[in-house]
């Protein structure tokens, strides 16, 4: 089956930076289109636990900005960005399905212990419930330009 639509999903981390580097080789190989796709999440001011600010409105542009910079590592690709505010996990999940989405590329910070099981894992929960195959980026790494 070959994919036609890959999402990237990016949070301007080194892992994700990475993972644009696998879904642009992906996607030359396989005459694909690449969806990058941000998502802000807002977390309750008053969430046990939390200590610090919500973002603000500007914080949010500053961010779709940052979106807007990221291309894919290898010229002529097709692609197109998204930006969008949520539970990040929910949000790639319900973006892929209503995007047909055949490949879900993306970074994983790699916590584990007890930083995961209080930060939870957006990539063990896209893996785990996702309706397409999902290829996790876990170190950054250098990445072999494609062939």
């Amino acid at each position: 089956m070959a994919s036609h639509r890959i999402l990237c999903p990016v949070d301007f981390s080194a892992h994700s930076k990475v993972a644009i580097q696998y879904a642009s080789c992906l996607a030359k190989s396989l005459n694909a289109k690449i969806y990058f796709l941000h998502v802000a999440e807002i977390v309750p001011a008053f969430e046990a636990g939390y200590c610090g600010a919500v973002p603000s409105v500007a914080d949010l542009d500053s961010e779709e900005q940052e979106l807007l910079q990221v291309k894919p590592s290898e010229p002529g690709l097709e692609y197109e960005h998204f930006s969008m505010v949520g539970h990040p996990a929910e949000v790639i999940l319900e973006f892929a399905k209503a995007h047909d989405i055949n490949l879900i590329v993306l970074g994983t910070h790699g916590r584990t212990g007890v930083l995961r099981l209080v930060m939870g894992s957006v990539a063990e929960m896209v893996v785990r419930r996702a309706d397409c195959p999902v290829m996790t980026v876990k170190q950054p790494a250098s990445v072999r330009a494609c062939p």
